[in-house]
């Protein structure tokens, strides 16, 4: 393998999810509010294989979600977890009954997240995936896993063509740093400015724009520059371009509108044990 594909200079980790613990249900989703995505349209920046992305799509009754990726293979992986995981849902009214009291505000808990991968006789086999191939996926209806899509795109930069529709929520888990060692402190604003422009690009908004946000702390910084350096020649290398520490990031976000934010935990073990903000974006 290449030294540089090695190091993932975008933080596109193949096998990312298994790196964090392979949960069968994110934490980071599990210390989110109750009804936070409900009948909401969702943005997941750097969705990587999509596991988050899906799972909010199947388990919290978003409208609709969109995920985006910088990188064309993970978005590939993302697809194809998406028909692994409509392969593996439980029959209609098992999941039916599961979504029901999501939208009463219930939290799901690890029983209600088990109970769609359980025993029944027209269950789907883990190994059948593998065997034959996803089942096909039905355009009949617009729930899971029709309320999926994903797009490969530099977000930060160019965003993608589903924006125009905007969103009711904006999730970034773990991309801050890479965005920001490779735009400087100006991409990172950039990014911010982009996140509020299309929360308040949906028409249809009846609340307020919700940015959920992991950043990466400053220490993690370091290591992940030398990763970007494997991959780029010095003039383009961002280390005198990048200043503002993430705990300002706050001051940045306010300063676009949002409001304060609210804290909802540390979230995860070791390297990726982080802090989980919530900002609403006021006047939207």
């Amino acid at each position: 393998m290449p030294r540089a594909e090695r190091a993932a200079p975008y933080g596109n980790y193949k096998g990312y999810y298994a790196k964090r613990g392979n949960h069968s249900s994110d934490p980071r989703l599990k210390a989110l509010p109750a009804g936070i995505f409900d009948d909401k349209r969702v943005l997941d920046i750097g969705c990587n294989e999509g596991w988050v992305t899906c799972e909010i799509a199947r388990n919290y009754n978003a409208r609709n979600v969109v995920g985006v990726d910088v990188d064309t293979e993970l978005i590939s992986r993302a697809w194809r977890h998406r028909r692994e995981v409509w392969s593996l849902q439980k029959p209609a009214e098992i999941v039916g009954n599961f979504t029901s009291s999501i939208m009463h505000g219930d939290r799901p808990t690890e029983q209600d997240l088990d109970s769609l991968h359980g025993s029944s006789d027209s269950y789907f086999p883990d190994c059948f995936p593998f065997l034959f191939g996803p089942i096909p996926i039905s355009a009949q209806n617009s729930s899971f896993p029709n309320n999926v899509s994903f797009y490969a795109s530099n977000w930060a930069n160019q965003g993608c063509p589903a924006d125009q529709q905007g969103y009711d929520v904006v999730v970034a888990f773990s991309v801050t740093k890479w965005i920001h060692l490779h735009g400087g402190d100006e991409g990172i604003k950039l990014f911010f400015s982009r996140v509020r422009d299309v929360l308040l690009a949906h028409t249809n908004k009846i609340s307020p724009g919700i940015f959920v946000l992991e950043a990466q702390p400053w220490s993690g910084y370091h290591s992940a520059m030398r990763k970007i350096n494997l991959c780029q020649p010095k003039d383009q290398r961002s280390q005198d371009r990048v200043k503002i520490n993430p705990d300002e990031f706050s001051n940045i976000l306010i300063e676009l509108g949002f409001s304060k934010p609210q804290r909802v935990g540390i979230i995860g073990e070791g390297g990726f044990k982080r802090p989980i903000d919530i900002y609403e974006l006021c006047g939207a």
